[in-house]
């Protein structure tokens, strides 16, 4: 259905083109990192530097779908405006502006008040966690301000969502690119001058303060009009985001147990060094599926907004597309991988430092029908709706008990059979609440 050529044509459509270039980059500089952990770190410095990543993922508690519904609802308000290149302006209907600029500033009120508080959390987590390890490595400074920048970090990242969802894929993209850039050319040579996991926080830092900045240069004009809009009619914002934020969640809360547990599971079971194996296999992975799963991620706007306008035939070729696509960049990505074996020098700074070969083909196997489960649900949730949260929770509780249970009693080579399991069950079920509902939904 969807040939090679159609497939070319698609990749360099401007806001594709944007992000794949960004993940692009990405793919070629985070392995440099990857590469360069076991060389200039400890193998017990190792283990806490994939450990405070998962750790410090805890800010999907802070972020609970926020981001996504707020995406979501962007693009919808977007639906009768246009964005004025040359003004740097929001244009359109005078209502649509002001109810823009009210989410908005609602946004922002969210945002500064739920970080703090996650902020507190993660840190109180992390140093009860490593205060029980005796193995010489000093944690304590450079957990405190990696905690820090991941969340001063995210808040530039929810930013950046919020004008994906004004359909300014391209140009957020572009900004990611060079933040993304800069953090990891940082990070690489921080980890060059035997910074240790101070090489964490510092490019965190930095790229936070590069979008901010580039925020400011691409969108302040359009964000200073939202700051001053006069708001006639106060919506109530809260009572449209948090029944649905509660949905959400619930599925971003089991998704966090689904694909962060590992790290910390095999830090504490196993020590530092196993959960650096288990880390950097993930990291890995993890790469390709992000590029992936590009597709899906362009797609949010215009699935919202073509909600907004009910054309659902232009929805429906959109998941085709988005499935079709994104398991050929899968394959290919993940073919390249395991190619790299029959490349000494890779093969030796690679496949000596991660699990199994057969550990890393039941990961890459489980992201794989990950990826079809993710782009349904992103196809259903820009109805305003999350008819996933019974599927997340599913998977979250088979794939953390499957997870334990097998690590503990059969060893960290049966790590991520429990994901695979529980994506193989998920994914019929979701399959069927896609079709359940798009015939609701789309009468």
């Amino acid at each position: 259905m969807y040939k090679i050529k159609s497939f070319i044509k698609a990749i360099f459509q401007p806001d594709a083109f944007a992000t794949f270039l960004n993940y692009i980059i990405k793919i070629f500089l985070n392995p440099i990192i990857v590469f360069f952990v076991p060389y200039f770190l400890t193998e017990n410095q190792q283990g806490y530097w994939y450990t405070f990543g998962s750790i410090a993922g805890l800010t999907v508690f802070a972020d609970l779908g926020f981001t996504s519904i707020m995406t979501q609802y962007a693009a919808h308000e977007y639906t009768y405006l246009n964005f004025n290149k040359k003004s740097g302006e929001f244009v359109g209907r005078a209502d649509s502006i002001e109810r823009m600029s009210s989410l908005f500033k609602f946004v922002v009120r969210w945002i500064w008040k739920v970080l703090l508080i996650a902020f507190i959390i993660i840190l109180v987590l992390g140093i009860l966690m490593f205060s029980n390890n005796e193995d010489g490595v000093k944690w304590q400074i450079p957990w405190i301000l990696y905690t820090l920048a991941s969340v001063f970090n995210f808040a530039s990242q929810i930013m950046l969502s919020f004008y994906e969802g004004c359909d300014q894929f391209a140009t957020t993209q572009r900004i990611r690119t060079v933040a993304s850039s800069v953090h990891c050319i940082t990070a690489i040579a921080l980890l060059i001058c035997g910074a240790g996991l101070y090489a964490l926080s510092i490019p965190l830092f930095l790229k936070g303060t590069i979008v901010f900045k580039c925020l400011d240069n691409k969108f302040g004009a359009s964000i200073r009009q939202m700051i001053h809009c006069e708001i006639k009619c106060r919506i109530a914002w809260t009572k449209e985001f948090v029944p649905l934020l509660g949905k959400y969640a619930v599925s971003w809360i089991s998704g966090y147990f689904a694909s962060q547990i590992y790290s910390p599971l095999t830090f504490a079971l196993f020590g530092s060094v196993v959960a650096g194996k288990v880390g950097y296999s993930l990291s890995i992975v993890q790469a390709i599926y992000t590029v992936a799963n590009v597709w899906s991620l362009i797609s949010m706007p215009k699935y919202n907004m073509a909600v907004e306008k009910r054309e659902w035939k232009q929805m429906d070729e959109l998941l085709k597309r988005n499935i079709v696509y994104s398991i050929l960049v899968y394959v290919i990505g993940i073919g390249a991988l395991f190619a790299s074996r029959l490349i000494p020098v890779i093969s030796n700074i690679i496949w000596t430092r991660i699990l199994s070969i057969e550990s890393i083909l039941i990961l890459s196997l489980a992201y794989c029908l990950s990826l079809v489960v993710y782009a349904m649900a992103v196809y259903l949730r820009a109805h305003k709706k999350e008819p996933f949260m019974v599927v997340s929770i599913l998977s979250g509780i088979i794939s953390m008990a499957l997870t334990y249970i097998l690590t503990r009693s059969d060893g960290v080579d049966y790590i991520f059979i429990g994901l695979f399991l529980s994506e193989i069950i998920v994914l019929p079920i979701g399959g069927y609440i896609l079709m359940r509902f798009r015939k609701i939904w789309h009468k």
